[in-house]
């Protein structure tokens, strides 16, 4: 098999806390869990963004990724930050009903399952149980007091900002259903499970929105439960089974190896996503490991390139370090590049186990999934030991909020131009300073011999580098709103990201008559609209999406775009004020150089477009 991903855990549990023992953990662990410790927060809780405030809905997702690290490397330090969590959640749970019960979302029980079963400390999954299983099953639970497992099922939290996202309700029922499934609490699993396949079924093609999600983390709780799924309605009703719709998520693996957002138009022209990626690749592992293999390593290898040299894992190629959800899909991405069915449990579980029965409500899944085991109903953890707290986390430990990436981490543009076209006139390089000859003094006439003369090299003016200032032959921005729509003419290049629209300026320069030997290179821009948010800079695709034809300023639209491209650095949106980005990396004398713009913020920002009075600049200087 050629896929390499997978943990070689032996049978610790028996013995306590279960130290990893994978003799060749995946190289993005250990840089990538370090990172997401450095942005925890003293409560040990953890922000859904990088710089925001604590997230409580998040949190269990977060944290299961510092959980399966300590698995993978044995680093002691990720265990203290997965415990960390796990007591800010026990302690202090950030949800709660009016009437003061624990209002638990669904992301966090198994995170706390898992951690019990790792330290082999009881309280978490006690927790879960006291709180939500037992509840539950009593029918106690909810504002009221009166939701049983079905009802709670049917009104499952989700995250606030998604709430009309149709197609991502799958993923709530998923983490829930394989949490109730590994506690030993099969009535709950048979509820939520049901409900997840309702969920399935109201995916339409018409509100696609993050469906690949949805799919992806159904196949995995299929996987998981053994239960399997036949939607009779929506945009997959015609899927018998859940081997059906693996084939359907296979379908949708780009040759790069990652998955798109979705299965918008919008979604397949843009660039691909670290959290859909992941998933799909824990789904598929979850499923059938070994006959996907080559399909998991490749969606992994397109995860691992999107860690930076800090360690982070951005969402998605060219996106800024504070894009939203950052931190929860870091650690979701630490969770598939460390399991190889996207959760520890089946390294962990006891031996001597049994699946429990498929319910009577669904027909067996067509590929029974292998080692699928219900954990006995005591679930009390054999472990011996209770790992000691031997590391708080450092007062606000939140990274900076911005890293301009070094030369070295930006990755080689998709298309290098070369120097065919040549500039028209009106971009003659303005005038260059030609370095004046140093003078040498001519030395004054003595008639006594001079004395030796110690060599002492003499203060020599440095010579000025010629410099070419640039301004763009063509450029425009792409609304996401408007696929068909041309904003070649506009004075104003906007810029905005949401989660359900965006806007992307692109510029592009021709550069003529540069030496080879360019010192520097700079990009400078006019804010017109903005108060300080953050910006990134990354070199975009001089041509229209899938093909070889240069796009115009007249004909790029969201449709055609080709959304491909590098990070090269950050900058700040300031109305009324000039920024400029170096891109020294990226300019390599005369060719066609193609930027473009992503902000961090849903708020718009813009820059001044090349119809306005201050276009955008590039500035080539060269050795003197």
């Amino acid at each position: 098999m050629l896929l390499s991903y997978a943990l070689a855990l032996g049978l610790a549990l028996a013995t306590g806390a279960a130290r990893a023992q994978t003799p060749d953990p995946d190289p993005a662990l250990a840089p990538g869990s370090a990172w997401l410790r450095s942005v925890q927060l003293t409560s040990g809780a953890f922000p859904w963004q990088l710089g925001g405030p604590l997230e409580p809905d998040s949190q269990g997702a977060t944290a299961r990724g510092m959980l399966v690290a300590y698995r993978a490397t044995g680093d002691a330090d990720d265990l203290d930050s997965a415990i960390a969590t796990g007591d800010f959640l026990v302690d202090s749970y950030p949800r709660r009903f009016a009437n003061g019960d624990v209002d638990m979302f669904p992301l966090d029980p198994l995170f706390l399952e898992e951690l019990s079963r790792v330290t082999g400390d009881a309280r978490y999954a006690g927790f879960v149980q006291q709180h939500l299983w037992d509840r539950l099953a009593a029918g106690t639970y909810g504002p009221n007091r009166d939701l049983n497992a079905a009802r709670w099922a049917s009104r499952m939290p989700v995250f606030e900002e998604y709430a009309g996202w149709v197609a991502l309700r799958p993923y709530y029922r998923a983490y829930a259903a394989v949490a109730a499934h590994h506690a030993g609490e099969p009535a709950i699993r048979d509820a939520v499970m049901k409900d997840l396949v309702v969920r399935v079924e109201a995916i339409t093609a018409s509100r696609p929105t993050a469906d690949l999600t949805g799919l992806a983390s159904a196949i995995w709780a299929s996987a998981h439960t053994g239960i399997n799924i036949d939607p009779k309605a929506g945009r997959w009703a015609s899927s018998a089974n859940t081997q059906d719709l693996v084939a359907v998520l296979v379908s949708h693996q780009r040759p790069s190896g990652d998955w798109p957002y979705d299965t918008s138009s919008q979604a397949a022209a843009h660039v691909g996503d670290v959290s859909v990626t992941s998933w799909a690749a824990m789904a598929l592992g979850a499923w059938d490991g070994a006959a996907h293999a080559d399909r998991i390593a490749s969606g992994l290898q397109f995860v691992r390139a999107q860690q930076q040299l800090n360690g982070q894992i951005l969402t998605n190629p060219g996106y800024p370090p504070e894009t939203q959800t950052g931190v929860q899909v870091h650690g979701e991405a630490l969770v598939a590049l460390g399991t190889e069915r996207g959760t520890p449990f089946e390294d962990l579980a006891p031996p001597g186990e049994t699946r429990t029965p498929t319910p009577d409500w669904t027909a067996t899944a067509s590929r029974t999934p292998t080692a699928s085991r219900t954990p006995t109903a005591t679930r009390t953890p054999t472990a011996s030991r209770t790992p000691t707290r031997t590391r708080t986390p450092t007062a606000d430990r939140t990274a900076a909020a911005t890293q301009t990436p070094t030369g070295d981490q930006t990755a080689t543009a998709s298309r290098t131009p070369t120097p065919t076209r040549t500039s028209t006139a009106t971009r003659t390089p303005t005038a260059t300073r030609t370095p004046t000859p140093t003078r040498t003094p001519t030395p004054a006439t003595s008639a006594t011999p001079p004395p030796p003369v110690t060599a002492s090299p003499s203060a020599m003016p440095s010579p000025t580098p010629p410099t070419w200032v640039f301004t763009p032959v063509a450029d425009t921005f792409i609304a996401q709103a408007g696929p068909s729509q041309n904003h070649g003419s506009a004075t104003a290049l906007n810029m905005r990201q949401t989660f359900s629209t965006s806007e992307v300026p692109f510029v592009r320069f021709e550069v003529a008559g540069v030496p080879a030997d360019v010192a520097r290179a700079r990009v400078r821009l006019y804010v017109t609209a903005g108060a300080g948010e953050s910006a990134t800079l990354y070199r975009g695709s001089d041509t229209y999406v899938g093909t070889s034809t240069p796009w115009t300023e007249s004909g790029l639209t969201w449709a055609t775009a080709d959304l491909a491209g590098s990070p090269i650095g950050t900058f700040a949106l300031r109305s009324g004020t000039w920024v400029e980005v170096d891109v020294t990396t990226q300019v390599a004398g005369n060719g066609i150089y193609t930027f473009a713009m992503v902000n961090v913020p849903s708020l718009r920002g813009s820059v001044g477009s090349r119809e306005s009075d201050r276009p955008p600049e590039l500035v080539v200087e060269a050795r003197p």
